[in-house]
């Protein structure tokens, strides 16, 4: 009985290649997209695996594939394309691994802010003893929006932290992980309780340009706003404005509308906006390998997936 045909494609190929020939037990043949022949054999291949990004390129042109996993956790650069997929296809993801490591961005950019560790490193370049009053966070709430998969770990993970972690979802039902799910639109007067507000939103239609002025200005006057979600999911001017209006608040932000950011974008320069290049959680082939692995086994053996991704809601 021949052996199943798995096709790789990934911005990261040599280590994927690396890991992957170094596994001695691994149940199905594999063809990455540099090999020479793989335009000649991937029309074989049953399983593609890889990232979105080249996933969106290929899986239109190879309408046979029956499972794609991605490496990555969003799928939005799928969705243009889902009409060219073959419906009966199945596709997976990698949301396990971004959880944990969101979890631990949004903690070490709180403290950071609330700690002033970035302000005592350069006292120390200076020589300088000045202490400052610092904030705690343990007797402030933390608003997380979006409660699914990758928010409820976000939840798990900071809620010993601050005194309580609540959730935004557009049914507003009671999720495990948040102390209380409210329904989209926040109530008047709810946003400005929270000195800590993460995004977790993915891109869909009905989450694009959602964080605009109206939520916004809404935050409390040193509310910490986090973007670990999709750049798309904000409205950029609207998030300067609110900034602008309050010297005390911050923005963290991972995810932009267009990546990397253009050099002459106001959140590069902006004293209130820290700008990190997509890093909140990455997908290291080997935090992807187990959770592949897993879902490998499973669909030979006829078992149902795990992360499984509905391309209708785009999540």
């Amino acid at each position: 009985m021949s052996r199943v045909l798995m096709a790789v494609t990934s911005h990261r190929r040599v280590q994927w290649r690396k890991v992957l020939q170094a596994q001695t037990d691994w149940p199905a043949d594999i063809l990455f997209d540099d090999d020479p022949d793989f335009e000649e054999r991937v029309h074989q291949a049953e399983i593609l695996f890889g990232d979105t990004p080249e996933g969106a390129h290929w899986l239109p042109r190879l309408r046979h594939i029956k499972w794609f996993h991605t490496s990555y956790s969003g799928v939005d650069a799928l969705l243009p394309h889902r009409d060219e997929f073959d419906p009966q296809l199945v596709v997976t993801n990698t949301r396990d691994i971004a959880g944990p490591h969101i979890a631990e961005y949004v903690l070490g950019h709180v403290l950071n802010i609330t700690r002033m560790i970035t302000l005592f490193h350069e006292h120390q370049k200076q020589k300088a003893w000045e202490w400052q009053d610092y904030d705690s966070i343990s007797d402030t709430d933390c608003l997380i929006l979006g409660t699914g998969a990758i928010g409820q770990v976000v939840a798990r993970r900071l809620s010993p932290w601050f005194r309580k972690v609540d959730g935004l979802s557009r049914s507003g039902t009671p999720t495990p992980g948040f102390s209380n799910v409210s329904a989209w639109p926040a109530e008047p007067g709810q946003l400005s309780r929270y000195r800590v507000v993460v995004n977790t939103l993915p891109r869909t239609p009905e989450t694009e340009n959602s964080v605009d002025a109206e939520f916004l200005q809404r935050l409390a006057p040193d509310a910490i706003f986090i973007n670990t979600g999709r750049g798309e999911t904000v409205v950029d001017e609207d998030l300067v404005a609110a900034l602008d209006a309050e010297p005390a608040r911050r923005a963290v932000l991972d995810v932009f509308r267009e990546e990397p950011l253009p050099a002459g974008h106001p959140f590069w320069e902006h004293a209130q906006v820290t700008v990190t290049p997509h890093v909140a959680a990455l997908s290291r082939p080997e935090w992807v390998l187990p959770i592949f692995r897993d879902n490998l086994d499973r669909y030979l053996a006829g078992k149902p997936l795990r992360n499984l991704v509905d391309l209708a809601r785009g999540y």
